[in-house]
């Protein structure tokens, strides 16, 4: 299942600076500074780390420090209306850009292309590009159906373009090379100022390290795609910390947030959504300041050598520098087995930080915590049948007999929340949610998973799992 707003392909390659996230970042740099917090009422957030100021180097003579061309293969979305900038402006943001390069050791090769856009011109690119898009998206809708994640009746495209056009404050196309601030160019405030650092450093990590590439070679694997916005977002969101701690006045900078009614949640947005959204930007803080710490900005930097390639290298950083990657996991053919009019619609990684989500929406934190942490690797399948069933199975490895014991028992629990009528055996689960059948086996440190509205195939399936 693609990873919510983590997907790689070019309708969703936008680095973003979302409000919810931003708020919960200006926060910690307010408790830091000794800012006197307006009251706001956004989640706390522990105050970073004082980041190792960077020393700008020359431009970089390989091949990732030229400028970067749109991809051929990419149609380049409607352009969005030019407007001039004004020369004090101007003059404004180049020094926003100088005071970024001093914080994050990165040299542009160019200029960015700098542009404002209405709320209204980016509620129309970001229904442009979901509806780009239409298909896999709706096939992750059925997932989170299936899953409990979203009713029946939500619409999983109109939420997320409705919940970005409320939340986005700017953003960076990587592969135009474009740097949009949602707002008019004539009222520059100091939410657009600290929007533009943030986005800014997108315009110098691409310049570096060509986002596009890193994203194009990712767009079949939702778990490093994801893992790949938190590092870029991670990176972003730390320095525009840095930007506010030394040049900006906190307290005004909260009044804006404030005047704008930010909440730490949104009733109107799934649990699962709100989730997504802010895990590369909070998430990927805590693992780009992990690096920090433990090697400074050249770090980083080497970090984008050699990527993470999951959600658990992100939520588990002493992983990542371990080396410790996702556990091998195989499939059968499964729409073979089960014959005609069966379709693959999906076949991907659940993740450490989807599991997490799952659990979380129904149990608590610390639950879901602990009952996903010990993830080792899966694979998951979505099929269809003739006549419309769904069935979704995952395979998942943990990373021992205890770590498999314990999203066991956390998922029994899940069902329990839900109201399913639930048999529970020693090592095998049956329960009924709706026109849900959930299946959940258990042998050493594997689990095998499946939901399904056609109850006649359970069998067949299990069948095609002989350790089960």
């Amino acid at each position: 299942m693609r990873q919510l707003l983590s997907r790689t392909g070019p309708a969703w390659r936008l680095q973003r600076l979302v409000l919810i996230a931003m708020a919960t970042g200006l926060l910690a740099a307010a408790c830091s500074s000794g800012a006197a917090s307006t009251p706001t009422p956004l989640p706390p957030a522990l105050a970073p780390t004082p980041t190792p100021q960077a020393t700008a180097s020359a431009p970089d003579a390989s091949p990732e420090a030229n400028p970067i061309t749109p991809s051929s293969q990419t149609p380049p979305p409607s352009p969005a209306p030019t407007v001039t900038i004004p020369a004090d402006l101007l003059q404004r943001l180049q020094e926003i850009e100088q005071r970024v390069i001093g914080i994050r050791g990165l040299v542009p090769v160019e200029d960015p292309v700098r542009r404002f856009v209405s709320r209204e011109e980016l509620q129309r690119r970001l229904r442009e590009e979901a509806e780009n898009e239409a298909e896999e998206i709706a096939v992750t809708q059925r997932i989170l159906t299936l899953l409990g994640l979203l009713e029946p009746d939500q619409d999983l495209l109109e939420l997320q373009v409705s919940q970005l056009t409320d939340q986005v404050l700017g953003f960076f196309e990587s592969h135009t090379g474009e740097l949009f601030i949602v707002g008019e160019s004539g009222d520059f405030s100091l939410l657009d100022e600290f929007t533009y650092a943030h986005e800014y450093v997108h315009a110098l990590q691409h310049a570096r390290f060509d986002l596009s590439a890193l994203h194009e070679a990712r767009e079949d694997d939702s778990e490093a795609g994801a893992a790949l916005r938190a590092v870029v977002e991670g990176g972003a969101t730390l320095v525009q910390t840095q930007y506010a701690q030394e040049h900006m006045n906190i307290r005004r900078l909260l009044s804006e947030i404030d005047d704008l009614g930010v909440t730490g949640e949104d009733d109107r947005f799934p649990f699962v959504l709100q989730e997504s959204l802010v895990f590369p930007y909070e998430n990927g803080r805590e693992f780009v300041r992990y690096l920090l710490d433990d090697g400074g900005w050249p770090a980083v930097d080497a970090a984008y050598e050699s990527l993470p390639v999951t959600t658990e290298q992100i939520l588990h950083p002493e992983k990542y520098l371990a080396g410790e990657a996702a556990l091998d996991v195989s499939m059968p053919d499964i729409a073979a087995a089960l014959g005609d009019g069966w379709t693959e619609l999906d076949a991907d990684v659940m993740g450490e930080l989807t599991i997490r989500i799952l659990l979380d929406a129904f149990l608590s934190r610390r639950d879901a915590d602990r009952a996903s942490a010990g993830w080792g690797g899966d694979r998951l399948l979505f099929l269809e049948g003739p006549a419309g069933q769904e069935l979704l199975v995952i395979l998942a490895r943990w990373d021992s007999e205890k770590d498999a014991e314990q999203f066991f028992d956390a998922y029994v629990k899940l069902l329990e929340r839900r109201d399913a009528d639930v048999d529970e055996r020693s090592a095998s689960v049956q329960a009924t949610t709706g026109n849900e059948r959930h299946v959940l086996r258990i042998e050493g440190d594997q689990t095998l998973w499946i939901v399904t509205t056609d109850p006649g195939v359970v069998d067949l399936v299990v069948g095609l799992f002989p350790d089960f």
